[in-house]
C-alpha cells in the first residue's frame, strides 16, 4: 500500500497535516484489497463504528446504559491507577477527515482514506529495538480497553461481530 502526506494550507495561513491511503498501484496488494475489503472495513469503521462505540462507552459511563445491568455503567469502569489516562476510543485513532470507496466494478476499484497525521506527536519505532516494558503495557492496556468496550457494545446491542458481512 501506498501512503502520501499532503499539507494542505488556507488563506488563514492554518495548517492541516493529514495522511493519505489510497489503492496501491501494485497487484499482490490490489488482490488483498479486493478479496478482503479492507478499505471498506477501515472506512465503515471511522464513519460509523467508532462514532457508535464512543457514544456506547459515554453512555455506559455515566449509567445510562440500555443493556443487562442498565443504569449501572459498570461494564466500562476501568480499574487501575491510570483511569484518567484513557479518554475514550475515539482517543486513540487518528480522526477521518474524508473517506471514499469504489466497489464496484471489479476492474475501477479504489478508495482513499483522508486522516489525521499524528506526526509530529508519534513516530515508528524501530522494530529491531521492540518494545520497552511501559509501552508495551500500555499499548496491550489500550488495546484490551478496545476490545471490550467492543465486546460490551456487541452484546448490549446484540451484535455479533462475527457474522457481520461486508455487503
Amino acid at each position: 500500500m501506498e501512503f502520501f502526506g499532503i499539507l494542505l494550507t488556507e488563506p488563514s495561513s492554518y495548517l492541516c497535516q493529514i495522511f493519505l491511503k489510497i489503492m496501491p498501484p501494485d497487484d499482490i496488494h490490489k488482490f488483498l484489497i479486493n478479496n478482503s475489503f479492507m478499505d471498506v472495513t477501515e472506512i465503515e469503521s471511522y464513519r460509523t463504528l467508532f462514532p457508535d462505540l464512543d457514544r456506547f462507552e459515554k453512555e455506559q459511563r455515566q449509567g445510562q446504559g440500555t443493556g443487562s445491568g442498565s443504569g449501572s455503567g459498570s461494564g466500562l469502569v476501568h480499574q487501575g491507577s491510570d483511569n484518567n489516562r484513557w479518554e475514550g476510543i475515539l482517543s486513540v485513532f487518528p480522526h477521518m477527515y474524508a473517506g471514499g470507496y469504489v466497489r464496484e466494478p471489479p476492474e475501477r476499484r479504489s478508495f482513499f482514506v483522508m486522516l489525521e497525521d499524528l506526526d509530529p506527536e508519534y513516530r515508528m519505532l524501530d522494530f529491531e529495538a521492540g518494545l520497552t516494558k511501559d509501552q508495551l503495557v500500555a499499548s496491550l492496556r489500550d488495546l484490551a480497553r478496545f476490545h471490550a468496550t467492543c465486546y460490551a457494545y456487541g452484546q448490549v446491542k446484540k451484535i455479533d461481530f462475527r457474522q457481520v458481512r461486508r455487503n
